[in-house]
Formats: C-alpha cells, structure tokens, sequence
C-alpha cells in the first residue's frame, strides 16, 4: 500500500531524508520511532502530498501523493500531533467533516463518547478554544470514524489521560486489519497495538522488527 524508493529532500541544504527505502503492506500496524529530528514527520507530510521529494519515488496505493494529492488523502484518515487552528464550533466541524468525508455524525459522537467527549456540553464552542486534551480526543473521533485504507496518527496520545489512553488502545486494536501508522518517540506505550517497527535516525531507517 505504501512504497518508498531511495527518497530524499533536503531544507536548506540539510538533508532530513536520507535515501530512505521503506514498503507497508496492507494490514500491517506500524510504529515509526526516533526522536525530534529523525525525519518521521517530514517523511508523513510526503505521505500526505504536503512535500515533494528531491530524489526517489513515493506511491501510495501505487499512486504518487504530490501529483495525486486529492485521491491519496481520500484514503488516508491523519491526525497530526498539533492540532490545526480550527475556528468552526465543534457541531459545525463535525457537520463539515461528515459531509466532506462520508461519515455520519452519530459515529463520531459515539467514539467522543467513549473518549468521555461531551459533545452536548462543547458542541457550541470553538474547536481552537478546547483544550489540547479535547482537541485530541475530537480529532481522534474523527479519524477513527472513518473508514480509510489507511491511517496516520502523529504521537496520538500526548494529550490523553489515562482513562483516554485505553480506549484509544482498546479502539486501535479493533482495527488491527486496518493498515496504520503511528508515529511515536517510544514505543512502550504502543507496542501491543503495532505488529511491526520502524526505527528512524537522521533521515534513515535505521532498524526494521516484525512481530
């Protein structure tokens, strides 16, 4: 579903990916770890179309993101890590994103519900003035709503509280015939939801465990 060849891109003549080669098959659950400046969130915004590549290729679902940027994001739910500044009131965000992505808002509520999201009690405010913590869990109900081939989720549980953190796990796990990735600094908190591992450092892959 995923295939990287030999990619590379350089900002201001430093080299953030490094020849890096990388497939995900369908199915497969994937941690990619490494710290700040490892090159995971460059090489997901290249996922997404938001960068093109100096060098290499990069095929999502056999189509190249940059030039096919619409129909690769149609299949792909992402969350980033900073949640963007959304300015609609949280009842029109989900009234935007069920018309604009297929799904009904029943689905999204049901997942805020678990992540203990009062969608009642917040509906009328903004999605920037909620908290990083309910900003997260309203991204999340989103992304896990949908029905994508595909999902990308940047440290997903930052923000979360503990009680948060299990109902993400417990949810991840029902989508284990999903393909996903989640991008983490560490993987013990995600471990028993991936069932493979990508090691990152400068740009590179730099280790590679299967379950």
């Amino acid at each position: 579903m995923i295939n990287i060849d030999k990619a590379c891109k350089t900002f201001n003549k430093e080299l953030v990916l490094n020849n890096l080669s990388l497939n995900i098959d369908k199915g497969e659950n994937v941690s990619l770890i490494g710290e700040n400046g490892a090159g995971k969130t460059t090489l997901v915004r290249t996922l997404l179309g938001f960068y093109s590549i100096d060098s290499g290729t990069i095929r999502v679902n056999n189509l190249d993101p940059r030039v096919h940027r619409k129909e690769v994001l149609h299949d792909i739910a992402f969350v980033p890590q900073l949640p963007p500044p959304i300015l609609f009131k949280v009842k029109e965000l989900m009234k935007f994103t069920s018309t604009l992505l297929n799904i009904s808002v029943d689905s999204i509520v049901q997942i805020a519900n678990l992540f203990n999201l009062d969608i009642n009690h917040h509906g009328n405010k903004t999605f920037f003035s909620l908290s990083g913590g309910m900003k997260q869990k309203m991204l999340l109900s989103i992304a896990l709503a949908r029905d994508n081939s595909i999902l990308i989720l940047d440290e997903p549980v930052s923000n979360l509280d503990t009680k948060s953190r299990t109902v993400f796990y417990d949810l991840m796990l029902q989508k284990r015939d999903k393909t996903f990735i989640i991008i983490t600094h560490g993987e013990s908190e995600i471990k028993n939801i991936t069932n493979r591992r990508v090691y990152m450092q400068l740009g590179e892959v730099i280790k590679d465990e299967k379950n």
